[in-house]
């Protein structure tokens, strides 16, 4: 069983992390953590620098995934992490689909906020289009 994890680091993804935990370790799976940044990079900045910047974020966020997997290993839970760049819902499906995933759990809403409102969430364009079942935790 493997078990796709969408983490942001919101409240409520943290929430889905325990659930799918708690999931995994009854069904003895895989847990698969994703976390999807985007360019945050404003208008004005060059091409060279964004990039940079880009990277920073990514390998920040690349600790942070290792040290939760660090944390969960410690309790017997195989891990496995990524980070991807683009748009959260398309990246969250692409890998359930590449890593044929049997769930996927992820919080009722991040930390997109005000792109929620023009580009619908990111949990029911997940539930929309996963070839697996979805949890949405609250």
């Amino acid at each position: 069983m493997k078990v796709l994890v969408a983490y942001d680091g919101s409240d409520q993804s943290r929430k889905a992390l325990d659930g799918a935990v708690k999931f995994a370790e009854k069904l003895g799976g895989e847990l698969i953590l994703l976390s999807v940044t985007e360019s945050v990079c404003p208008v004005w900045i060059n091409e060279g620098d964004c990039a940079k910047i880009d990277e920073t974020l990514k390998n920040e966020t690349e600790g942070i995934l290792s040290r939760i997997k660090d944390d969960l290993e410690k309790n017997a839970i195989q891990v496995r992490t990524f980070v991807r760049m683009g748009v959260p819902a398309d990246e969250i499906v692409e890998l359930a689909k590449s890593e044929t995933c049997d769930a996927i759990f992820l919080g009722s809403h991040g930390r997109h906020g005000a792109k929620k409102f023009l580009l619908g969430s990111v949990s029911l364009r997940v539930a929309e289009h996963a070839p697996c079942s979805v949890f949405i935790v609250r």
